[in-house]
């Protein structure tokens, strides 16, 4: 069922369905039903992780939250985006900011923009040379290094918006999907740019990696996932 489910869900994308069909399943807003399910389980005094942060839409909402007894990590990769985030959440008291990506491993990559089939994307190189572009680095680290480092406390809750890099973010933090005091996680899918990055079974596989860790998945809408643990 889940694999007929993300197949139909990518079908109605290649079509172009998935606009209009969001237009009449959700009236009230394409990611209002994931933002309340993802809000809601915030508690004051949670950790919570904002993996993706860009300007920090979501920061503050979890800074208020989780409140003074709580801690908001932030981690936003991209410098020019990273300095309006830090504009923006400068007089959070609990909100901690990091001018980085979580991923697979520790290491640092190239990253330009490239105008590609279907977005404009900061798409990641696999090479240094490159002609007639803007290249900047960023850093990228395993959240179990973070943890395992003390650089950054155990998350309550964690949410992951990486355009396409949902699967790397879950592939550096496997002891961490086993710790019991993570309870939520809340994951745009982002199926077109998995696909252009030839993982196109991505979804499919995080999923399954949420569930063998004890999550309930809920698809809030076809590019959500919220996971509560059982």
């Amino acid at each position: 069922m889940l694999y007929i489910k993300i197949l139909l869900r990518s079908i109605l994308r290649k079509l172009g369905l998935s606009p209009f069909l969001a237009k009449f399943f959700y009236p009230k807003g394409y990611e209002t039903n994931f933002d309340n399910a993802l809000l809601e389980s915030i508690r004051s005094g949670d950790v919570v992780w904002d993996v993706g942060a860009n300007v920090g839409h979501y920061t503050k909402k979890f800074s208020a939250l989780a409140g003074p007894e709580g801690t908001v990590y932030a981690f936003e990769p991209i410098p020019d985006t990273f300095e309006i985030l830090s504009e923006e959440a400068c007089q959070l008291s609990n909100v901690k900011l990091f001018c980085m990506a979580l991923g697979a491993s520790d290491e640092t990559l190239s990253m330009t923009n490239r105008e590609t089939k279907s977005v404009m994307n900061k798409i990641i190189l696999d090479t240094d040379v490159v002609e007639n572009t803007d290249i900047i680095k960023i850093v990228v680290a395993m959240s179990d290094g973070l943890i395992e480092r003390n650089e950054a406390e155990t998350p309550n809750v964690i949410k992951i918006d990486v355009e396409g890099h949902e699967a790397d973010v879950l592939a550096g933090m496997p002891l961490l999907l086993a710790d019991k005091s993570l309870h939520t996680m809340a994951i745009e899918i982002h199926f077109a740019w998995l696909e252009e990055r030839g993982q196109s079974n991505a979804p499919k596989m995080i999923v399954n990696e949420l569930k063998k860790n004890n999550f309930h998945v809920q698809w809030t809408d076809p590019s959500h996932v919220v996971a509560r643990r059982k």
